[in-house]
């Protein structure tokens, strides 16, 4: 209904028949609705505006645990490649740097004794000791070039990254 100053009001309205002094009548019954029904229409829009935001939000936490699950994948294979680097790096060394050492340290050992008895043979063995002590020595220089490339500290990282791919 729209009340003389123009404002809208909504009614509710109901209605029975009713028997009164031998005939039926309806006896009917209004009520002002309106400000129920704005708290209503509010209540609505709250809630879609809430539910927009959860939505808003739950998209949001989607695209976090989308990216972290990557990270995960990504930091698992980074630890694999390392772990696969430090294996590789661990049978160099044991069968390259520290078979050197032991043949060295074996011609060493063998040298002292003779030193008074053979010392044609014991030089013979101090010449094999010094040839595979140099040969650690490349191998110890072949694995840190290995680690940390000259070229890095030399050129930098980006350009570093270019020498080696050429």
């Amino acid at each position: 209904a729209i009340r003389r100053d123009g404002e809208r009001r909504t009614f509710e309205v109901r209605g029975r028949a009713m028997p009164h002094q031998g005939r039926i009548v309806r006896v009917t019954a209004a009520r002002d609705i309106t400000e129920h029904k704005r708290i209503q229409n509010e209540l609505r829009a709250a809630r879609d505006e809430l539910e927009r935001r959860v939505d808003e939000r739950t998209a949001e936490l989607a695209e976090t645990n989308r990216v972290l699950l990557q990270e995960r994948e990504t930091l698992k294979d980074l630890l694999t490649r390392l772990e696969t680097d430090r294996k590789l790096l661990a049978y160099e060394i044991h069968d390259g740097l520290v078979q050197e050492s032991t043949g060295a340290l074996m011609h060493l050992e063998a040298a002292l004794p003779l030193l008074e008895v053979n010392l044609e043979e014991a030089k013979s063995n101090l010449e094999q000791s010094k040839h595979w002590l140099r040969r650690s020595i490349d191998e110890a220089r072949r694995l840190i070039s290995g680690l940390r490339p000259p070229a890095l500290d030399e050129l930098g990282l980006v350009t570093a990254i270019e020498y080696l791919l050429q």
